[in-house]
């Protein structure tokens, strides 16, 4: 590519100089039009004058920035949100980058399907439902699933046809609630007292709510016996 100081010192004003070096950049001619409020007519104008060929420099700076994320990708094993983050892309980069055959919103091959798979699986194990994982998922990959592909990651991770059987997250959170009271139970305590340090230390009810003396007295009582 041609010395870009000599580009830049044809006497341009300041906003056809910083328009050259979007051009330089690969920006695309309707995206740079439409940020100076001018015509794409007049950003090719602009180009020529600097005899830049701004079709041929676009296609080269893409066709570079897509090895660098399929590399990434790759030999990384990073995500897509973590990429486009770490190479400071914005959304109408991934966009132009579809062109060039890499979709990096759903990119799903090799250690990058593996790894969402798990995550999916995990979880999946650990008795959160369906619709908890999406959110999850979405705001650890920024990749939206629908509840069915919940189900296709666990059984693809598994190898399986069949959905494998868990505990249910409402019966983990039991268990964590009574852990919790077994933990700070003393009997010169109150119930209200150890209800109160329970709330006190974020320990939530099954249905994640704030507890109540009344359930906290059951399970001393009748559940874990106690006294």
């Amino acid at each position: 590519m041609k010395n870009n100081s000599k580009l830049l010192n044809k006497e341009l004003n300041k906003r056809d100089t910083e328009i050259v070096k979007m051009i330089l950049s690969g920006e695309s001619l309707v995206d740079i039009a439409s940020k100076y409020g001018v015509t794409k007519q007049r950003i090719h104008q602009i180009s020529n004058r600097c005899k830049l060929k701004a079709r041929e420099i676009q296609f080269d700076v893409n066709k570079q920035m897509t090895n660098a994320i399929y590399g990434t990708l790759v030999e990384r094993k990073m995500s897509p949100k973590i990429i486009k983050n770490k190479l400071g892309l914005t959304d109408q980069h991934v966009r132009r980058f579809l062109k060039y055959g890499v979709d990096m919103r759903v990119y799903s091959v090799g250690a990058y399907m593996k790894e969402c798979d798990k995550f999916i699986y995990d979880h999946y194990m650990e008795g959160y439902l369906a619709h908890e994982i999406v959110d999850m998922f979405k705001k650890k990959y920024d990749v939206t699933k629908r509840i069915g592909d919940i189900y296709v990651s666990v059984k693809r991770y598994i190898k399986s046809d069949r959905l494998p059987k868990r505990v249910s997250r409402r019966h983990i959170k039991s268990k964590e609630l009574d852990d919790a009271i077994i933990k700070v139970y003393n009997p010169n305590k109150t119930d209200t007292m150890i209800t109160k340090e329970l709330n006190g230390m974020g320990v939530k009810n099954v249905n994640g709510g704030k507890l109540c003396v009344a359930s906290i007295s059951y399970r001393i009582d009748k559940k874990l016996k106690l006294r």
